[in-house]
C-alpha cells in the first residue's frame, strides 16, 4: 500500500490497522523500538497496550530488545538463561510474583517509578504474575 508522506498516521499505525483489518489476532512490530525518533518509539508501547487490551497479542522488537505488554494474569517467557529482562511499571502493580529469575519476587507491590525489577536476569524461562495493574516486560535478548 502507498501513503502521502505527509498523513495523519504513522506508518506503523497504517500497518497495524490493514493488519487488523484482514483479521490479525497476534502482531510483531520490527523496529519498533529505539531508532533516532523517541516519540515514535513511546506511541508503538502504548499503542501495543491499547491492543493487548482489546485481546490482539503485539511484540515489539527491534532486533536487539524486545517488549511485551503486561496486562493482570500468569506470563511465561521464553528467555534463555542469562537473558536480561526488566518489568517497568506503568501503574501501581499489586501482586506481582517473578520466579526462574536472579531476583525473585512473591506477591509484592511496586510503585510507578520503582526500579526494583530493572536489569534481572532470566535462569530459565521467567514466570511472571500479576494480580492488577499494567507493565511492560523489556528483554535485551543479546545479552547471555
Amino acid at each position: 500500500l502507498s501513503f502521502p508522506a505527509d498523513k495523519a498516521q504513522t506508518d506503523g499505525d497504517l500497518a497495524i490497522d490493514e493488519a487488523l483489518r484482514r483479521g490479525a489476532t497476534r502482531l510483531v512490530l520490527a523496529g519498533a523500538l529505539g531508532g533516532p525518533r523517541s516519540d515514535h518509539a513511546a506511541h508503538h508501547l502504548t499503542r501495543m497496550l491499547a491492543l493487548t487490551e482489546t485481546v490482539v497479542h503485539t511484540f515489539l522488537t527491534s532486533g536487539a530488545e524486545e517488549a511485551w505488554s503486561l496486562p493482570p494474569g500468569t506470563h511465561v517467557f521464553d528467555f534463555a538463561p542469562g537473558i536480561v529482562f526488566s518489568i517497568v511499571a506503568l501503574d501501581q502493580l499489586r501482586g506481582l510474583s517473578v520466579s526462574r529469575a536472579k531476583w525473585e519476587l512473591k506477591d509484592a507491590n511496586i510503585e510507578t517509578g520503582s526500579s526494583v525489577m530493572l536489569s534481572n536476569v532470566a535462569q530459565s524461562a521467567p514466570i511472571i504474575e500479576l494480580a492488577q495493574g499494567r507493565a511492560v516486560v523489556f528483554a535485551n535478548i543479546t545479552t547471555r
